[in-house]
């Protein structure tokens, strides 16, 4: 990586600072990591271009990390309900599977009255499970959703 090319710069004045363990060792992890001296890691974090070595890593502070908790919250309260929401849909087509495979089951052929009962008799219990899905039901769903996502977006923009 040529972010740090300092070699042909005479730099005359030698500054001594004490740094934990911790530090040193990240500073040595760039330095490594980027074929450089650790004093020209130092050098580039003193002259702000720091965040070439991090890939634009952003930091937050408590209150922004609170933010984007609570809207990871809220999204995955939503991920929630659309999952509770797609089990129904799931349901009612499972139900209209059903209802079709009694319509195939006794076909167009003529029936007997105790047939034909049965028939309605088992067409009865399927539509008393058959909850009715209503397309403004998946509109409010799609809704909550890009409400939700849009909100975290506002958060993680506000840090970013």
């Amino acid at each position: 990586m040529d972010i740090i090319n300092n070699k042909s710069k005479n730099y005359s004045i030698r500054v001594t600072v004490r740094l934990s363990s911790h530090t040193v060792k990240m500073l040595d992890g760039l330095a490594t990591e980027n074929d450089v001296t650790r004093a020209d890691v130092v050098r580039e974090i003193i002259n702000g271009r720091m965040e070439e070595y991090l890939n634009k890593v952003r930091y937050v502070d408590r209150e922004q990390g609170i933010q984007i908790l609570e809207g990871i919250n809220e999204l995955l309260i939503s991920f929630d309900r659309i999952r509770q929401q797609l089990r129904y849909i799931g349901n009612n087509y499972n139900q209209e599977v059903k209802l079709m495979n009694i319509e195939k089951k006794y076909g167009d052929r003529p029936l007997d009255f105790q047939t034909i009962n049965q028939k309605y008799s088992e067409i009865e219990q399927i539509e008393k499970e058959c909850s009715t899905l209503k397309i403004e039901d998946v509109d409010r769903l799609i809704n909550q959703f890009t409400d939700a996502v849009k909100g975290l977006e506002d958060v993680i923009y506000a840090v970013h």
